[in-house]
């Protein structure tokens, strides 16, 4: 049986997910850059004083299935290799869900309770600071087919070689 540090280092290898509509995801392309636009709080304890650090970053997922429905069916969602990232970012396991009060300004220490030490997995991986030179980390651009079908004005997704629809890669 492994422990939860194990479970993580060995999924260091599966791919990541970050969803953004399609005019964001342009931008993504145009600028090879996702800007840190989510804010997280890392809680640390030291003598029973919980202190709080606040960083930019990019929030990414495990799971396919939950960027897919994040943010409903008209989005973009990159997939990246994870085992490039971690060489060029420092890449934090990140519950947010179970981060608690204490993520948005309470005195309760919920990352602390015992209820954290069962892992409640929402699948979220937080990149600290942008992803610089975001193209050579993409794997798949993973689109719907009525995402698709509205690409036409969106050229620099549309000729990508890293479009995927339907479960194929379209530009190679």
């Amino acid at each position: 049986m492994i422990n939860f540090k194990q479970y993580l280092e060995e999924g260091r290898d599966a791919p990541l997910y970050h969803t953004t509509e399609i005019e964001t995801a342009t931008s993504i392309i145009k600028d090879d850059l996702i800007k840190p636009f989510t804010t997280q709080s890392f809680a640390t304890k030291r003598n029973e004083k919980i202190s709080y650090k606040f960083v930019k970053g990019v929030s990414l997922t495990r799971s396919l299935n939950f960027a897919k429905a994040f943010r409903g069916e008209y989005v973009i969602i990159f997939e990246f290799d994870q085992s490039k990232l971690v060489h060029n970012h420092q890449i934090v396991p990140f519950n947010f869900f179970a981060a608690g009060a204490e993520a948005h300004g309470s005195d309760s220490p919920a990352r602390f309770s015992k209820k954290e030490d069962n892992i409640l997995n929402e699948h979220e991986e937080f990149l600290v600071g942008p992803i610089k030179n975001v193209n050579k980390y993409i794997t798949k651009i993973i689109v719907t087919p009525s995402v698709f079908s509205q690409l036409s004005t969106f050229k620099n997704i549309l000729n990508h070689p890293k479009l995927y629809v339907n479960g194929k890669f379209i530009n190679k």
